[in-house]
């Protein structure tokens, strides 16, 4: 077998690194000198070369072997599995490759951080990472097989004892408490009866708080221990998942490398305590359905990607999950969505299949659209998909505090890595379409994860800040690496079996693969001591401003009584008093004041544009049964601008009520 899939691969892959790095840096800094006046448009135009560069990749390892002009430069004017060769090909070659290897270097090591958070990637740190790179490859591609068992036990409690303590947060030691609130008002929301896109419009998750609503319904007093220990149980599926992939390529013995390169990048230690597992809007909330269905794709692909009746049905099932995909949330769920059309898309030989393969799974994906729109209609919650673009409008077309994306920076190595692994990913898919073999299988994960990294990077095109880029996309970077490892390992067999075409091959993935793999284990020296970490969560010695909420909704039930009291209501249905308080939907399981918030948090309302403010007000004005409205001083006075909660509402203007939480009461005027 090692045979036939070496047979077609030559020198020409040994560029495919080299061309990432080369062509993301290149086209960046190009267009920023081009157009140096910062703006959206200026950075989605890097975007979209990020994303061609790997098709531009492909079509140049591809193309047949009359187009002269690039057998000369990729295969240095001869064989496709001779060495190259030549007065001008062999120095171009090499010089190619060694800028490449610079310029990877530089962009591992920049520190440059505006904001303080990111320390830097040290020549320590990549020693260290090279060094955890030589433990791999004998630990566990060693000849012995009991050595390589005890290398990966030894691996497995390593990384426990790492990783573990860092993992470890709860409601009164929250290190992230400044997101916390938005993300926990998003699973708790479903728990009071709000209904995505209709009574509510989430900026993170529309699905995630189904599952363990039930768990809240039942423990109200300990909504927010429930919440952070299932966005800790969603963390460890993630990583299960990222590890489990290269696992069902490579066999078990890529189980500890793959543990290590997983688990160490999302744990790069910041500001104090801030790290990428610590920002749940996006480890685990925007990247966990994604990689579940990448999981599914890829058992498909692998399993059963024949379209024969079972396997049509199994597609479409494929594809109902691609669609909760997208509608719980479209930041990251469109990269997923196009990463497994493209995946599917390539897995079949004949082109009709193709279409027909993506067909299915597109339809599949219509089914929970449906299906809400339905459910909406029955309850009384009807679904305006227009609400699904309000936040990528605010935060994306609208250009609100974007940063623009610098010409050179951390980014080039993240983004460089992606493109390498989605080349490389189709690649093998294009050259074995139809089959099931190991570079089938290989290539279908190298696509999915490289492909849904790369696409998910306009995320970080409007917010091109080095910790955006870390919490953002640093279990990206670990899931492409341990994705690596099977070929790794099976490049390994061939240069013992001395195969030339895959020897050749393994020199292609192993230029990039030493860089970021070795920075991936490198991340060892950036995560804290277990000691450290464990600390924070036993002593609480975290200067944090959580400790507010850790009494929020004992606190926030006071100051409504006393709003109350305020404007002398007592007489009236608690039913008709609502209220739009700091985390209102955790207010409500704990008082019993209905929330009338439309968004996780009243400080959208403050925004530059007024869209929150309209869309609030005229959900107030259909909810007739808010009769008497508290919120927070600055969110009264900011309703207070709109012109139809003027209407709606007896507005004192500066003279609101205080109360302890400065809270205020709003009385609606009659016949409104």
């Amino acid at each position: 077998m090692l045979t036939k899939i070496s047979r077609g691969f030559g020198y020409r892959e040994l560029l495919i690194p080299a061309l990432s790095i080369l062509l993301v840096s290149g086209f960046t800094y190009l267009i920023k000198f081009l157009l140096p006046a910062p703006s959206e448009s200026v950075d989605k135009i890097i975007v979209a070369t990020w994303w061609i560069s790997p098709f531009l990749i492909v079509l140049l390892v591809l193309a047949k072997r009359h187009s002269r002009w690039i057998t000369f430069l990729l295969s240095a004017g001869g064989k496709r599995d001779s060495k190259p060769s030549g007065i001008f090909a062999a120095p171009i070659f090499y010089a190619l490759t060694g800028g490449a290897a610079v310029l990877g270097l530089i962009a591992i090591f920049w520190k440059q951080d505006f904001m303080g958070f990111y320390r830097g990637f040290t020549v320590i740190d990549f020693l260290l990472g090279l060094a955890i790179c030589a433990l791999i490859y004998f630990g566990f591609w060693g000849r012995n097989r009991r050595c390589s068992n005890w290398f990966t036990v030894a691996t497995v409690i390593g990384v426990e004892i790492l990783a573990l303590p860092a993992y470890f947060q709860w409601p009164g030691n929250i290190a992230d408490d400044f997101h916390f609130p938005f993300t926990t008002e998003e699973i708790s929301a479903i728990t009071v009866g709000h209904f995505p896109y209709s009574n509510f419009i989430p900026q993170y998750t529309a699905l995630l708080g189904y599952p363990i609503s039930p768990f809240i319904n039942l423990w109200k007093s300990h909504s927010l221990i429930i919440t952070t220990g299932y966005f800790t149980f969603l963390q460890f599926l993630c990583v299960a998942i990222a590890v489990l992939l290269p696992v069902l390529v490579g066999g078990r013995k890529i189980f500890g490398a793959a543990l290590i390169l997983v688990a160490f990048p999302p744990l790069i230690l910041m500001r104090e305590v801030d790290r990428p597992l610590t920002y749940f809007a996006t480890f685990p909330i925007r990247i966990i359905i994604p990689m579940v269905l990448i999981l599914l794709t890829f058992l498909w692909i692998s399993r059963s990607h024949e379209l024969d009746r079972t396997g049509r049905v199994r597609l479409v099932g494929v594809g109902v999950f691609g669609g909760a995909t997208l509608f719980n949330n479209l930041d990251y769920g469109i990269p997923a969505f196009g990463a497994v059309v493209l995946a599917l898309f390539l897995s079949q030989r004949e082109i009709r299949m193709r279409f027909w393969t993506v067909l299915f799974f597109c339809t599949g994906a219509t089914i929970p659209f449906i299906f809400f729109y339905v459910a909406g209609w029955l309850s009384g919650n009807p679904v305006h998909w227009s609400y699904m673009l309000t936040f990528a409008r605010i935060f994306g077309a609208e250009n609100y505090m974007a940063v623009p994306i610098d010409k050179f920076g951390l980014h080039i190595a993240f983004v460089s890595l992606f493109v390498a692994v989605t080349s490389l990913g189709i690649i093998l898919m294009v050259r074995s379409a139809g089959r099931n073999n190991f570079a089938a299988r290989q290539g279908a994960l190298l696509t999915l994860i490289g492909t849904f990294s790369l696409l998910s990077t306009v995320y970080f095109s409007s917010r091109s800040l080095v910790p955006t880029l870390i919490s953002g996309y640093s279990f990206q970077v670990g899931a492409c690496c341990a994705a690596l490892l099977p070929l790794i390992s099976f490049s390994v067999k061939a240069q013992k079996m001395k195969l030339a075409g895959l020897r050749t091959y393994s020199l292609a993935t192993s230029l990039f693969a030493i860089l970021a793999i070795a920075s991936c284990a490198g991340a060892v020296l950036l995560i804290g001591s277990p000691s450290d970490n464990l600390s924070h969560f036993v002593n609480g010695k975290v200067n944090l401003s959580y400790s507010k909420l850790q009494n929020l909704t004992l606190e926030l039930e006071n100051s409504l009584a006393t709003a109350v009291i305020v404007k002398d209501v007592t007489t009236y249905d608690q039913n008709h008093i609502w209220q739009i308080a700091p985390m209102p939907s955790a207010v409500e399981l704990q008082t019993g004041y209905r929330s009338a918030a439309l968004t996780s948090n009243s400080d959208y309302f403050v925004l530059a544009d007024p869209i929150f403010r309209r869309l609030q007000c005229a959900a107030l004005q259909e909810n007739l049964e808010v009769k008497y409205l508290v919120l927070e001083r600055r969110s009264a006075l900011a309703l207070d601008t709109e012109p139809l909660c003027q209407d709606l509402f007896d507005f004192p203007g500066q003279d609101l009520a205080p109360t302890p939480s400065d809270l205020v009461l709003l009385t609606r005027n009659p016949g409104n």
